[in-house]
């Protein structure tokens, strides 16, 4: 039987490891869209429901450490939670209350979650969307704030990343650009009482574009960009913030570059997940 959903998977990240999740599907979680059916309420001999995920990735550490309780996997590779008592009913029903909106995403990293999908449809996008368009693209400050005060609040409660001694931002490709990502690592890490790593990260060549390109050729672009990682990890844990999940690519080489100046556990944060690409069919 595979290990569990990646929970035992070696510490570092490695192009191999990248491309052998690139053609798994789903790729992602989220109660409020495509897994609202997850916990079924059915009486079957001394069960009374089951709690049901596609991976455990991300969503496994976090479940474990929320309610005490442990997925098992199934022959067909799927894993699930056999409910026997109310009070496990009840702590399940709490955890998917809790986290309804956040998007626990399959890749690489210790764990990785968006606070939200971007759009709810083709046309119509989330609150937390709306926040992350007005704050990158229409600079309204009122939205910017909002944004940071649900990061926070989503790192101060959320096991495992509230125990986070550092903050990264994902660098922007343009070196003279203050990315969202970057502002909100400043902040937070005032706020937090934790390191910010946002003058410690930056890309020492121009960053190419890696949309429509195939993966190997996203790796050698980002290889090409020579990333800079000016800080020398003591074993702690990071997390690794940017503002819009696509494919994870990026993300997971960046996590990869922590892991090796020595970081312990990444810990991916974005802001939004995109809705529009095929990875949760």
């Amino acid at each position: 039987m595979a290990l569990l959903g990646g929970l035992l998977k070696g510490n570092s990240i490695t192009y191999e490891k990248v491309e052998s999740l690139r053609d798994l599907t789903p790729k992602r979680i989220c109660f409020n869209s495509c897994h609202s059916g997850a916990l079924r309420k059915i009486k079957k001999n001394d069960t009374i429901g089951f709690f049901n995920v596609p991976f455990t990735e991300s969503i496994g550490k976090i479940f474990k450490r929320e309610t005490g309780l442990n997925f098992k996997q199934n022959r067909f590779g799927r894993y699930f939670y056999p409910i026997k008592q109310e009070d496990e009913m009840d702590a399940i029903e709490l955890f998917i209350e809790k986290y309804k909106e956040n998007v626990f995403l399959r890749d690489n990293l210790d764990i990785s979650i968006a606070i939200a999908e971007n759009f709810k449809n083709d046309e119509e996008r989330t609150h937390i969307g709306h926040l992350e368009k007005e704050a990158k693209y229409d600079q309204k400050q009122e939205s910017y704030l909002e944004l940071k005060e649900i990061i926070k609040s989503f790192i101060e409660n959320t096991p495992y990343y509230k125990k986070a001694k550092c903050i990264c931002p994902v660098p922007s490709s343009d070196k003279d650009q203050t990315s969202i990502p970057v502002l909100l690592c400043d902040d937070l890490a005032n706020e937090l009482d934790i390191k910010s790593l946002s003058k410690s990260i930056y890309w020492q060549e121009e960053k190419k574009s890696l949309k429509e390109c195939p993966l190997r050729e996203k790796w050698t672009f980002l290889e090409e960009a020579n990333l800079k990682v000016d800080y020398n990890f003591n074993r702690e844990n990071v997390i690794l913030l940017d503002d819009l999940y696509q494919s994870g690519t990026t993300i997971q080489y960046i996590a990869m570059k922590l892991k090796e100046k020595g970081a312990k556990m990444v810990f991916g944060l974005t802001i939004v997940k995109s809705k529009k690409d095929t990875d949760n069919q």
